[in-house]
């Protein structure tokens, strides 16, 4: 398998060539959840915006001193002005429950009169808006996963596909080749126990359990449940390397998780990812 370094080192140079182009007024780019300066470049007919940032498959370089990160994900559109525009959100990841307070970054967010925001469907409280950003806190989600983020004014709308994480997440981080060890990541909060279920099916609708978050998804009649795994990291992230496979039908994947954090206490299945 080549080296994601390339694709890394052509992101890099892209902020570069955005910036040297960029308006007076900055967008932001985030790497990891982290916020630096950007830009947006723009012709007579097109503008191009981009962002490092949540919900983008992601590529890891390493050395020595370092490991980064993270993905390049753009959107073009007609007309060059007159619209918000989002390039981000920070944090990248959140609990189910909601109430973590969010920045959405972008450019002319303070373009038109009553902005609204939704999270995975849910309406937001807008507060603090400059050129650049918008405050707004996370409402409860009615369930885990990567969630699109919305807004809309008088001026126009902009949507950020997998704008955010919402925990407990499940995720496949690279993208399956047949016959090449997977690794399945749980995100979540230190101290999580958790159990991976997976099923060659999914049910209609969520099967709920009393006292506990969102359901389970998967077809019960195909159902294999394997031992609780505790979640040791401290950024919450427990990774399951898969044996290599070249499976003939769809494997769906869930998984359960008890845990002590209030942003999804007692406990809740995530969402589904797929094999």
């Amino acid at each position: 398998m080549s080296s994601p370094l390339p694709m890394l080192c052509a992101g890099a140079l892209l902020v570069v060539s955005l910036a040297a182009q960029s308006a007076s007024s900055p967008t932001h780019f985030l790497v990891g959840g982290e916020v630096a300066a950007g830009g947006t470049t723009q012709s007579i007919a097109h503008r191009l915006a981009g962002s490092f940032s949540s919900g983008v498959p992601a590529a890891r370089s390493t050395s020595t001193n370092h490991v980064l990160l993270g993905g390049f994900p753009a959107a073009g559109d007609v007309p060059v002005a007159g619209r918000p525009w989002l390039t981000g959100v920070s944090p990248a990841f959140a609990p189910l429950l909601g109430g973590t307070p969010l920045v959405l970054h972008g450019t002319e967010l303070n373009l038109g009169a009553a902005l609204q925001i939704t999270v995975g469907g849910v309406g937001a409280i807008t507060g603090a808006r400059t050129q650049a950003s918008v405050q707004t806190t996370l409402p409860a989600q009615p369930r885990p996963g990567y969630r699109d983020v919305h807004v809309q004014s008088t001026a126009g709308d902009s949507t950020l596909p997998r704008g955010i994480g919402v925990l407990p997440l499940l995720e496949f981080p690279v993208a399956h080749q047949a016959n090449v060890p997977v690794v399945l990541r749980y995100l979540g909060a230190q101290g999580d126990q958790v159990v991976l279920v997976l099923a060659l099916g999914t049910l209609p609708a969520p099967f709920p359990i009393p006292g506990f978050h969102h359901g389970l998804e998967l077809d019960l009649f195909s159902l294999l449940a394997l031992p609780a795994l505790p979640v040791t990291a401290a950024d919450g992230r427990l990774e399951v390397q898969l044996p290599a496979a070249a499976p003939a039908s769809p494997i769906f994947f869930q998984a359960f998780s008890l845990t002590q954090n209030p942003g999804w206490f007692p406990g809740s299945f995530t969402n589904v990812a797929r094999l």
